[in-house]
């Protein structure tokens, strides 16, 4: 990632398009780093530190929502798994990844469990009966139409 990062920005995303099998924001944001920390191997590796230290209060909170004792277990085999360990080490964009999908679970069990109208129409389907209304009300085609069976 970082010989990636060193190229210039249109380089990088043609590179990024056509041969690379990686998204391309943590390439984008580790040329930015860069730019600001230098290319040693601590500047480079920060990143990935940082969210891999993120990571242990983000899957504290996501175990919170079960109870304490989840949110304590959760902290503890964050920070202490050698696998997370290892990759928050590495400058790869891993532990980002791993950040952004606890993050995102988060939220979704937090929408889930308060009672609010945004999780009511998620968990009733209310949203995608009002979008499909007018084509139900009209009788014409639409998303909600099937076709008659004969």
């Amino acid at each position: 990632m970082v010989t990636l990062a060193l190229r210039p920005t249109t380089e990088l995303l043609r590179t990024l398009a056509t041969a690379e099998p990686h998204p391309p924001l943590y390439p984008l944001l580790l040329k930015a780093w860069m730019r600001l920390a230098g290319t040693g191997e601590l500047a480079v590796r920060m990143p990935s530190v940082w969210a891999g230290t993120a990571l242990v209060p983000v899957l504290a909170a996501l175990g919170r929502t079960v109870g304490m004792r989840a949110a304590v277990t959760a902290a503890l085999l964050t920070a202490f798994s050698p696998f997370l360990l290892w990759y928050a080490t590495e400058a790869r964009m891993y532990p980002l990844a791993v950040l952004f999908g606890a993050a995102a679970f988060y939220w979704l069990a937090r929408l889930l469990r308060r009672p609010s109208r945004a999780s009511y129409r998620f968990r009733s389907g209310r949203s995608q009966s009002r979008a499909r209304r007018p084509w139900r009300e009209s009788g014409a085609p639409g998303p909600s139409c099937r076709p008659e069976e004969p």
